[in-house]
């Protein structure tokens, strides 16, 4: 679709424009998404072929977010592999750049700077009946419908009900981390700097459309932003290789509605922006180097504030200001923090005795180990014939009572504990996936995420 062809329409015949075939040109226009790239320049290559006719598509909508991180793009001809009538857009994107902003800006866009974090400790046995009795009620759907739901449908089923029963039956407090990383000040002009020429580009690219619109209003503006192009003209001339002359007056670019002024400020704004990506990368590759760095120096030189950083809370301590030897004929009352300090060390590396020798046989073994590795007399071939079996429910049920309490929940939020006190129907579900990840030899892509924290070992670990 040529948004070009379609403008006038949308702009003059507003009531042409509400209707339903044109709503979404309609929003999009109104919301200012006018700025485009070219995806692909080839005049022969197009994204439809049918019959031996080829169109292309003029304008791809999408997040001003995606584009900022565009490398390149390119058409696929699948017309020879009789797989569809539509060529692929395969475009190409910095992913490192791209995954964090994408992570920030959900971030900002769900209010993530906060989580709940459930109060286990004083949930009582009427608040966990309840939590039980809540989420039953909110998975009513039939098990031979959610039996035929692929493994990521029933996952997210499954997941958004127990969340919200937890969050409506279970104390719950809020936590989160207020850090906010400081960029140096030439990397934050840099940012700074680039939204304004974004800004200013928005503004011309406006008038470039609709040069009727033009007023004293946008004359004034221009006065403020003529001397502050110029001055990043001057502060990033190594940038600007090209000689770049701004008209003092605005009203002297309308000989042309603005196209000229307009390619100048889209040439600056791309200069501008991949300047901006080099030194943001640059200023993250150093922040992690420098991090690993104190890191590391702490490791080596101070160990307390190499665990506190660790944890990211504060270490407690325990305290010994007496220390009593109890001996049979010369009992030793200390209190020297030195004296105190050497004993405590040499009782903990001492209290268990560590053996280098190993048994050279199982008979050697005690008792207890012995029998444990002693080989069987006879085994039966069937021996592993159910192993592949499907689990039953009550087996599902029992292994789940196993499972350890206090353990933390990852990024899903769900406990062990919330899946001990499921109710009927949120078990007999929850059992449906299991087994269908069992049979499916497959597991759901929310289960896939994880959050890991590295403990560094302060000397070689002996297995």
């Amino acid at each position: 679709m040529n948004l070009e062809k379609y403008y006038s329409i949308f702009l003059h015949q507003p009531q042409v424009a509400a209707k339903r075939i044109h709503k979404l040109f309609h929003y999009l226009l109104s919301h200012n998404y006018e700025d485009c790239i070219p995806f692909n320049l080839s005049g022969t290559l197009g994204t439809y072929h049918h019959l031996d006719t080829i169109t292309r598509i003029d304008f791809v909508w999408s997040c001003p977010l995606l584009r900022q991180y565009l490398l390149t793009a390119s058409i696929f001809d699948a017309h020879d592999l009789h797989i569809s009538d539509h060529n692929l857009i395969i475009t190409y994107f910095d992913v490192s750049l791209l995954s964090d902003a994408i992570k920030s800006a959900r971030a900002r866009q769900i209010g993530r700077n906060t989580r709940h974090v459930f109060k286990y400790d004083s949930i009582s046995t009427e608040q966990w009946t309840v939590f039980a009795d809540d989420l039953d009620k909110l998975c009513p759907i039939d098990p031979l419908i959610f039996d035929a739901w692929p493994l990521n449908q029933k996952c997210e089923y499954l997941h958004s009900r127990i969340i919200k029963a937890a969050n409506s039956a279970l104390p719950s407090i809020t936590v989160g981390n207020t850090y906010v990383p400081k960029k140096p000040k030439d990397l934050e002009s840099l940012c700074q700097s680039y939204r304004f020429l974004s800004k200013v580009a928005k503004t011309i690219r406006f008038l470039h459309k609709t040069p009727t619109l033009y007023s004293i209003h946008h004359e004034t503006k221009w006065s403020s932003y003529y001397i502050r192009l110029n001055n990043i003209l001057s502060f990033y001339k190594q940038t600007f290789v090209t000689p770049i002359i701004f008209p003092l007056f605005l009203r002297d670019a309308r000989i042309d509605d603005f196209a000229n002024l307009l390619q100048i400020l889209e040439n600056m704004t791309l200069l501008l922006q991949s300047l901006l990506l080099l030194k943001e990368k640059e200023f993250q590759a150093f922040s992690i180097q420098a991090k690993i760095d104190a890191r590391n120096d702490n490791f080596t030189n101070d160990i307390s504030t190499f665990i506190e950083s660790a944890l990211s809370q504060t270490r407690q301590q325990i305290v010994l200001d007496r220390v009593f030897i109890d001996h049979p004929t010369h009992p030793t009352l200390l209190t020297s923090p030195d004296a105190i300090d050497q004993e405590v060390i040499e009782h903990f590396q001492n209290f268990v005795p560590i053996t280098s020798t190993l048994p050279s046989s199982i008979q050697e073994l005690p008792e207890r180990w012995s029998n444990a590795y002693a080989p069987f007399a006879d085994v039966s071939p069937a021996i592993f014939d159910s192993l592949m079996d499907p689990p039953t429910l009550d087996e599902w049920s029992l292994t789940i009572s196993f499972m350890p309490n206090d353990k933390a929940p990852g990024p899903s939020i769900i406990s062990y504990e919330m899946l001990k006190h499921l109710g009927p129907s949120a078990s007999a579900l929850l059992f449906n996936l299991i087994c269908a990840c069992l049979s499916d030899t497959n597991i759901p892509d929310l289960w896939r995420q994880a959050t890991v924290f590295p403990i560094p070992k302060p000397h070689e670990w002996k297995c």
